[in-house]
Parts: structure tokens; sequence; C-alpha cells
């Protein structure tokens, strides 16, 4: 997870134009983060990762 900017983050450290992060998360919010990711990787890739949504069974009157 990309947690900061790299152009205003150790600019005369010799690193990469990435910083990372690693943390642990359970519970509710691992699904919510995983639903994100999901999200950012079909939009970058075009690559769909998680099944389809169903298919709305009701329609309006």
């Amino acid at each position: 997870m990309n947690m900061v900017d790299p152009l205003f983050f150790k600019q005369n450290a010799g690193v990469g134009q990435w910083v990372d992060i690693v943390v642990r998360m359970e519970g509710p919010v691992s699904t919510t983060l995983g639903i994100v990711y999901a999200f950012d990787w079909e939009m970058e890739t075009g690559q769909r990762i998680l099944p389809p949504p169903p298919e709305n069974q009701y329609y309006a009157v």
C-alpha cells in the first residue's frame, strides 16, 4: 500500500520512486480493503479478479 507521495519523502536517500508499507489487518476491514484492491487491479489491468456481481432478479416498475 502506497502511503506517501515519494516526491516529498526521502528525496536524497538514494531509494527508488516508491514507499512500501506492510500491515496485518483482520476482521471486516480486510474484506473492504480486498475489494478496493480488486477494483484498483481491474482499473489498471482490465482483468477482473473477483466474480461478477449477481444479476438483478428484480426490476423497477
